[in-house]
């Protein structure tokens, strides 16, 4: 194993070396060749569009000095022969000398009269049919409007290429005759090889119809067309219509990249060795620490204590990762178990705070704290209890990571919330749905204040919930204590502010403020809304609806507990059950297996008292269809209903009765009796009381009359029975119910 791993290192290090070394030179010289051809396109395109202006500057100056000696009328003598038209011809030709003489672009100019088609140049004078270029004449003849540079052409019958510049003198109506301008092929090569002024670069020169004119690197035209194919600009001029294509010649620009010299190929040989020399002398420099660590890896293992099935190491950091895998497993496995005993007792001792059961003084106190992590001081305190709001739904939601991650996440941010208001937040998880919190802060003020502040913290922690994630709490606070052992009852005030969350609603904090005003025993006005309720279910009476809504909205305007609120709902459920019994066995059946156990479900999961209504109103309003279809079903459906009109209506009369009733609609006593049973669940009797009664307390509610006149009105001769048939249907006697309903 002896110097294993360096000669690995060398072995990996100096190919990495060699490769990245050669990638980084070819990356240079490519990047260079690129700038250059770059750098060399851009000139061209700037000196083509130069050369471009040039020529067409050159080009304007001869079509502006054409038109300024046409302007000038010095052509005039010769056009309308005025004076001597000898004299007035060589005056002319010699002033076409001058225009020559005066631009080297132009090859020869000339003039033909119109009157009589004589053409005098600037050596001689002929007529036009004599005249060398009379084909170009009498095509510019053919066409007046066609005036400007032509393309490249050969003039008469010299074989000179030329290019021709047509005016019409005057400039206006042309009515004298023509000024034709030629400029040579040659004059324009050697115009543009001028502005190249080196061996390097070529211009190329086409006409309007996109043809090779001709180049300036060589007077073969076929020459010229061999290196079309190294052209890089090309501008076109807007005057002529000609373009300009400019190129470099050799090849390419950028070729000497191409070619290292022996120097270069050296330089770069030398480079890398040194590199590679500075290599290994840094791989031998950076091993020795590793050297030195193996030696006492070896010198701390005793061969008695290692183990035999243990294989050798392959190299030395086989050995060291083997040496600190030991260390590693051995201290993550004792701070592990040391953070999960810190854990469990840090949560006993919470809870032990909680119960009360065992006294804890201020030196247990600071101690065990400390050891936790946290600061025992503090001038006041209080107890909160954070519930997550749906549980089931969150249970649904998440998996089991997912839900500790997410309570994680809570702690720690109701830590860092009440850390920003220099309060210590103590959290531990007293079950999966509820967070106990103890509240602990330095500063000494009163109750008020104390709530106060504490209320808008926790209104803060419950605000980043709904804001942050995907679920609500509900946040109790218990009462302010400044002693260790009266943090259980502020725990105790806590859990018992959680239980009117039901009736004052999800995401919201509950503080001892929010339960002081209740009233006890309110609760128990409610019972006395139940009976009536399962009566008007059970008679099919759309009126228990209203009554269930004013019973709930009673509940709303009052703050009672969860607790409460079951002791009344299962009140309801017992005296529904107990009225459905009465009726036939079919709706019994339906009643039992269908509606009495969803009632005990929604009455397990609800939340809040808008859950509950929302459940137990759609329940017994699809249990009310149900009823009503099969009541409707039966034959004799229509006759009871009319028998149920004409005892609301007659119930005041004294001689109602089954005979009256059997008289008038033709039916036996026995047979009406039944019909009543099956229908309603009660006697005849009984059905025409509570109509009595239900009428007597609406005029004890709203009428100053005595209640032996309403007892007579409603149909009792004797008072001493209305009055035990009052007592009987509502628990109470007519004086006592008109002044306690009086009184409201």
């Amino acid at each position: 194993m002896e110097k294993n791993w360096y000669n690995r290192l060398l072995l990996s290090y100096i190919p990495i070396f060699i490769i990245v070394s050669l990638v980084l030179i070819i990356i240079f010289l490519l990047g260079a060749a690129e700038m250059t051809r770059k750098e060399t396109v851009r000139a061209n395109e700037v000196f083509s569009g130069q050369a471009t202006q040039s020529l067409e500057y050159s080009l304007r100056a001869i079509n502006e000095m054409m038109n300024r000696e046409i302007i000038s009328n010095g052509f005039t003598p010769f056009f309308t022969k005025s004076g001597n038209p000898y004299i007035a011809a060589n005056e002319v030709s010699r002033k076409l000398n001058e225009i020559k003489l005066s631009n080297p672009l132009i090859d020869s100019l000339y003039l033909y009269r119109h009157q009589d088609g004589v053409v005098l140049g600037h050596q001689s004078m002929q007529t036009a049919d004599q005249f060398a270029d009379r084909a170009f004449l009498t095509q510019m003849l053919e066409q007046p409007g066609r005036t400007g540079w032509s393309d490249p052409r050969t003039l008469g019958t010299e074989g000179k290429v030329v290019v021709s510049l047509t005016r019409t003198v005057p400039l206006l109506t042309g009515e004298h005759g023509l000024m034709v301008v030629n400029v040579s092929q040659r004059a324009l090569r050697d115009f543009l090889r001028g502005m190249i002024g080196n061996e390097f670069s070529f211009i190329h020169l086409y006409d309007s119809s996109g043809t090779l004119w001709f180049g300036t690197e060589s007077e073969d035209l076929e020459a010229v067309s061999a290196s079309v194919g190294r052209e890089i600009s090309d501008v076109e001029s807007g005057y002529t219509g000609w373009s300009i294509r400019s190129g470099m010649l050799g090849g390419s620009p950028f070729r000497a990249f191409a070619e290292l010299s022996d120097v270069w190929i050296v330089a770069i040989m030398a480079t890398l060795a040194v590199g590679l020399a500075w290599l290994i002398l840094v791989s031998r420099r950076h091993y020795r620490p590793v050297v030195s660590l193996v030696k006492r890896i070896r010198d701390l293992s005793s061969p008695e204590t290692a183990p035999e099935e243990t294989p050798p190491a392959k190299d030395e950091f086989t050995l060291i990762e083997s040496a600190l895998s030991k260390i590693v497993q051995q201290s993550a496995e004792y701070r592990k178990q040391q953070e999960a005993d810190i854990v469990y007792k840090r949560r006993h001792f919470f809870h032990e705070l909680m119960e009360g059961g065992r006294t804890i003084d201020m030196e247990e106190w600071r101690k065990e704290l400390r050891r936790f992590g946290m600061d025992p001081a503090f001038d006041e305190a209080a107890v909160g209890l954070l519930e997550i709001d749906k549980y089931a739904a969150f249970e649904r939601s998440y998996s089991g990571n997912g839900k500790e991650l997410l309570r994680y996440a809570l702690t720690n941010v109701i830590v860092e919330i009440a850390a920003m208001r220099s309060v210590q937040a103590w959290p531990e998880w007293i079950s999966s749905q509820q967070l106990g919190l103890l509240f602990r802060s330095k500063r000494d003020g009163s109750e008020q204040d104390f709530e106060d502040w504490l209320r808008e913290l926790c209104e803060h922690m419950v605000r980043w919930t709904a804001d942050n994630l995907k679920f609500s709490v509900t946040l109790s606070i218990g009462s302010r204590t400044t002693s260790l052992s009266e943090l259980h009852l502020s725990y105790d005030d806590a859990l018992e502010a959680m239980k009117y969350k039901s009736v004052l609603g999800n995401g919201r904090v509950i503080g001892q403020q929010d339960i002081r005003s209740r009233s006890e025993g309110e609760v128990y006005k409610g019972l006395q809304m139940v009976r009536g309720i399962a009566q008007s279910y059970r008679m099919g009476e759309e009126l228990w609806a209203e009554q269930l809504k004013q019973m709930f909205d009673d509940f709303r305007s009052r703050i009672i507990s969860k607790d409460d609120l079951i002791n009344v709902m299962n009140y309801l459920i017992y005296h529904l059950f107990r009225e459905m019994m009465e009726l036939p066995g079919e709706i019994q059946d339906i009643w039992k297996d269908e509606v009495v156990p969803a009632l005990n479900e929604a009455l397990e999961r609800f939340e809040t008292v808008d859950e509950l209504y929302e459940d137990v109103r759609r329940l017994l309003e699809e249990n009310a269809q149900k009823l009503k279809l099969l009541r409707e079903g039966k034959s004799n459906h229509h006759v009871i209903q009319e028998v149920r009109k004409f005892i609301e209506e007659q119930a005041s009369n004294p001689n109602l009765s089954l005979s009256l009733i059997g008289e008038r609609f033709q039916m036996s006593n026995s047979y009406v009796s039944r019909l009543f049973k099956d229908e309603f669940g009660e006697n005849f009797v009984d059905y025409v009381a509570k109509v009595r009664i239900e009428h007597a307390k609406r005029l004890l509610r709203d009428t100053g009359e005595s209640i032996h006149h309403i007892a007579t009105t409603i149909g009792y001769t004797n008072y001493m029975t209305f009055n035990r048939v009052f007592k009987k249907v509502t628990a109470t006697t007519p004086s006592e119910y008109r002044s306690r309903h009086q009184a409201t």
